[in-house]
């Protein structure tokens, strides 16, 4: 699991490099201290460290990590967690869950949009581009890859390990849902006229200097 994580990390690195982001947690169902996402009932970790969000790191993975909640009527849908990511991303999303050796067969959806009534809306209405597993838990964190179809500010996972896996009943173990490391981003890039304009700002400011100083 020790390599797979800095091989995360590096690849995170390569991503995020060229244009820094930030991430800053909207929405968490299972901690208590953010706003809730859903109206839903959860069975949450029963140990603190699954239930803060703040776990979930941007491009650096590091084996903490926050868990989604699983409904506790039994229903396919559980937690949800919502991001706001600036200045904005897109291309590939990288997300890393972490798993140890157990029948902890775990999903996660995963939402987009450039607000937040978008993203819960897409939410809500089941519009997700794409699904994150733990492939039945292994020795190894899994690692997944989702395209992201456009330019958005928002992210929002929601658990659906019954939906995919199953429950108890087939074998499926889980108890609080796909538990989310870290995710890594293509940050929107600055435009090609922005730059040049930074820098012909910053050339029109040493030339005053130089003739000043002059």
């Amino acid at each position: 699991m020790k390599n797979t994580l800095i091989a995360l990390a590096t690849t995170a690195a390569m991503m995020t490099s060229a244009h820094a982001a930030s991430l800053t947690v909207v929405g968490a169902d299972c901690d208590a201290s953010k706003a809730s996402v859903t109206a839903i009932a959860l069975n949450c970790g029963s140990t603190t460290d699954r239930l803060a969000s703040d776990n979930v790191n941007l491009g650096s993975a590091d084996g903490s990590f926050y868990s989604l909640g699983l409904a506790s009527d039994g229903s396919d849908v559980g937690g949800a967690l919502l991001m706001q990511i600036t200045p904005g991303f897109t291309g590939s999303m990288l997300v890393v869950e972490v798993t140890n050796p157990s029948k902890h067969w775990e999903a996660a959806a995963v939402y987009v949009g450039n607000s937040i009534d978008e993203v819960i809306a897409n939410l809500t209405g089941g519009f997700s581009i794409g699904t994150l597993t733990n492939g039945k838990g292994g020795s190894e964190a899994a690692i997944n890859s989702v395209i992201v179809p456009g330019t958005f500010t928002y992210v929002a996972f929601q658990d659906i390990s019954r939906q995919i896996y199953g429950d108890s009943s087939v074998g499926n173990r889980t108890t609080d849902g796909f538990d989310i490391d870290a995710l890594s981003v293509e940050a929107v890039p600055v435009p090609a006229a922005a730059l040049l304009m930074g820098s012909g700002l910053v050339a029109l400011g040493a030339s005053r200097r130089k003739k000043k100083l002059g």
